[in-house]
């Protein structure tokens, strides 16, 4: 927990300068945040021998700033979209791997440690812990931006099934492959009626939208219209 938390602190600035450079840039700065989020997430394994559960702490602050910026955007598609579908990230002699397969919810920190470590500001048990204390961290990080909690942390939802869908199937994946849900497993089975399920108004708005829906206009997602459905 000390080294979650110390970790936090060190990342807090940059996550904020980022999340407010996505929000308010142009299409010309998103590169930008691209190869800042790459770079960040790809810092080289230490000497000697690391247990795992450190070794994938390396992703957390990556981790963060992915997150502040995805939230950062959601009324931004185009600017959106490049973030979810873009970014590689490259670690030691692992293959590069799409942003949405290295640095989603699970990618970083440990769900055992998380469990038996991580508790709500009140004192109580998380029901996802790591996605629960990675939506109060990034809370204060996009104060600012998205003063209200409601939307905030519904957006927190919709960025979330977002970065799963990205998982499974960005660069033409099938969608056959783990789907790293968090918060949003609980969080609809207690929301106020099908309107605030985030999953529900996922599926109605690519319903709609159909092949003009923002992801599957860009060449990085992977499935039809029928796949997805």
């Amino acid at each position: 927990k000390t080294a979650l938390a110390q970790l936090e602190a060190a990342t807090e600035t940059l996550a904020e300068m980022v999340a407010v450079g996505v929000h308010w840039g142009d299409r010309e700065h998103r590169a930008l945040w691209r190869k800042a989020i790459e770079r960040l997430a790809s810092i080289p394994r230490p000497d000697g021998a690391v247990y795992d559960v450190w070794d994938k702490l390396r992703k957390y602050p990556a981790q963060l700033v992915f997150y502040a910026a995805g939230i950062a955007a959601l009324g931004l598609k185009e600017t959106l979209a490049s973030l979810l579908l873009e970014p590689r990230i490259h670690q030691d002699f692992e293959e590069t791997k799409p942003i949405t397969t290295a640095l989603h919810v699970y990618a970083a920190v440990d769900h055992s440690v998380a469990r038996a470590f991580l508790k709500s500001p009140q004192g109580t048990m998380y029901h996802t812990p790591v996605s629960d204390h990675i939506a109060e961290v990034v809370r204060k990080i996009v104060q600012d931006l998205i003063p209200e909690d409601r939307d905030y942390y519904d957006g927190f939802d919709r960025f979330e099934l977002l970065v799963a869908l990205g998982a499974v199937y960005a660069d033409g994946g099938s969608g056959t492959g783990h789907f790293p849900l968090g918060r949003v497993t609980w969080r609809r089975r207690s929301g106020s009626g099908s309107r605030r399920d985030p999953i529900v108004q996922l599926d109605t708005e690519v319903k709609q939208e159909g092949a003009g829906w923002f992801l599957m206009q860009h060449p990085a997602f992977g499935p039809s219209l029928d796949a997805h459905r």
